[in-house]
């Protein structure tokens, strides 16, 4: 491989070349944030509830066609076992299924206002929306259903999704997308970036994004925003030392003492909506 412009998927058994994959620049992931951003924006681009729907549909069933395939895919650029493989890309379909039939949850609630005198005849509501575009950088371990459990939420709220993958397990994710777009989702929304980790590094954390999705190797680990001494817990976007983000390894769902200090904000896992934002991530 030619550092930092060319990626080469091998076969973990035997060291095989599967594919060579061009790695994208910082103009060209730069282009797909600003196509992204562009197309949020751009309110009579967004899809309704029914077509969003209908896409999720259409891609479970296309992905449902191909699943003897993906599985060998898997197994080939991950070393995994193709029984497991095929548990994985079954599992993948039924994330899609689950995405598309929670659409119908996506809503807001009627706020009571006749609980006082003053607020009687008066009528408040709320409705979600989605936040904006979304990063999602992956891990090896499940090519497939990991990209999935990032890329249908995106579709299902509404947001545009660029994709960074694993180097060495990107091939699963090239083929996903292949087929979110054959099922009708615009190229728009859902775009792959295949960098090395500078560029990376630089999309994760360039202001037109969002929300950022993060899946790390080992369940359980959190990424955790930490009170800078600015005195703003949430100030920074980056992961490097000092500037406001680290990595805690703590079991999910743990109670953090530095967290009952108000030291740190554990993340959550989330859709695409409200207070899940940038600065606080999905596991």
């Amino acid at each position: 491989m030619t550092e930092a412009t060319r990626l080469v998927v091998e076969q973990p058994y035997d060291g095989a070349v599967i594919e060579e994959l061009p790695y994208a620049t910082w103009s060209e992931a730069d282009a797909m944030l600003a196509r992204a951003s562009a197309t949020f924006k751009d309110r009579d681009s967004w899809l309704a509830a029914y077509q969003r729907i209908e896409i999720l549909q259409r891609l479970a069933s296309l992905m449902r066609e191909r699943t003897e395939k993906f599985a060998i895919l898997i197994a080939r650029e991950g070393g995994k076992p193709l029984t497991d493989a095929r548990i994985e890309a079954e599992r993948a379909v039924n994330g899609v299924e689950l995405a598309a039939e929670g659409i119908a949850g996506l809503h807001g609630q009627e706020i009571p206002m006749d609980l006082t005198k003053a607020g009687a005849a008066r009528l408040a509501f709320t409705r979600k929306e989605p936040i904006g575009p979304v990063v999602a950088v992956s891990a090896f371990n499940h090519p497939l259903n990991l990209i999935v459990h990032q890329v249908a939420p995106a579709i299902a709220t509404g947001c545009p999704v660029i994709i960074k993958p694993a180097d060495t397990t990107p091939l699963s994710c090239l083929k996903f997308v292949e087929l979110v777009h054959a099922a009708g989702l615009p190229e728009a929304w859902c775009q792959i970036c295949v960098c090395d980790i500078p560029t990376a590094e630089r999309l994760v954390t360039d202001p037109r994004v969002a929300f950022f999705q993060l899946h790390r190797l080992v369940a359980g680990w959190l990424v955790s925003a930490f009170q800078t001494r600015t005195g703003d817990p949430l100030r920074s976007r980056t992961w490097r030392r000092g500037t406001g983000y680290r990595l805690r390894r703590c079991r999910f769902g743990e109670d953090d003492p530095l967290a009952r200090q108000g030291q740190l904000l554990p993340c959550r896992p989330g859709l695409c909506f409200g207070a899940a934002d940038l600065r606080r991530q999905s596991n």
